[in-house]
């Protein structure tokens, strides 16, 4: 069992560094995640783990309309540039 897992997570790290799919990150296996937890919540942390600089905000901008924000400020990015 523990060379199974292994092997997965080396796969996993594989074909994360060298361009594979990444997959998103979800606690607690695969549990849904509670319905109190906004949508972009999620999105933002799943960004957050990965290393991304953006993620798709489920609200769009009041000025521009975007819905792309900066992972760490949390502002659009489309009224940043």
């Amino acid at each position: 069992m523990t060379q199974l897992f292994t092997r997965d997570r080396f796969n996993a790290d594989f074909d994360r560094i060298f361009g594979g799919k990444t997959l998103p990150f979800k606690l607690d296996g695969d549990r849904e995640p509670p319905a109190h937890i906004p949508k972009w919540r999620i999105n933002r942390s799943n960004a957050r783990s990965i290393g991304r600089k953006t993620y798709m905000h489920t609200k769009p901008c009041s000025v521009c309309g975007g819905l792309e924000r900066g992972t760490w400020t949390n502002k659009c990015k489309g009224c940043e540039a």
